[in-house]
């Protein structure tokens, strides 16, 4: 039986609340668990390419379980996060012009027409 692909939005409805969190010290098992409630959402096993467990890739199974953590929580509440994040980084990128124009040129009135060009391409990207 093959897994039926979703698009982002529907994964959205359908995955579980957040705040995830992720124990280091919960034992031997690497794990992320639903912070209220601390329902299990998955365990991280770190393996081989043969797929046998590897002790010593521990430590890169806790740092994965934490990026995944941290990623999930940051992405709360947004409805297509990859999207919103281009629309951010590009956002990011136009403001950064405006502040570079001005730092450049402050007293240039030019100056300041190319800064409000570029702040209102980047309340455009939001």
């Amino acid at each position: 039986m093959t897994t039926p692909k979703t698009t982002p939005a529907e994964s959205e409805s359908r995955h579980t609340p957040e705040p995830w969190i992720f124990d280091p010290d919960a034992g031997k098992e690497i794990a992320i668990f639903q912070a209220e409630g601390g329902l299990a959402i998955c365990d991280i096993v770190t393996t081989t390419g043969e797929g046998f467990y590897r002790p010593d890739s521990a430590a890169r199974g806790e740092a994965n379980a934490a990026r995944i953590v941290a990623c999930v929580n940051a992405c709360e509440g947004m409805s297509g996060p990859v999207a919103e994040i281009a629309r951010l980084r590009a956002s990011n990128a136009e403001l950064l012009e405006a502040l570079n124009i001005l730092q450049a040129s402050p007293n240039d009135p030019r100056s300041h027409r190319r800064a409000l060009n570029a702040l209102s391409n980047a309340g455009g990207a939001l």
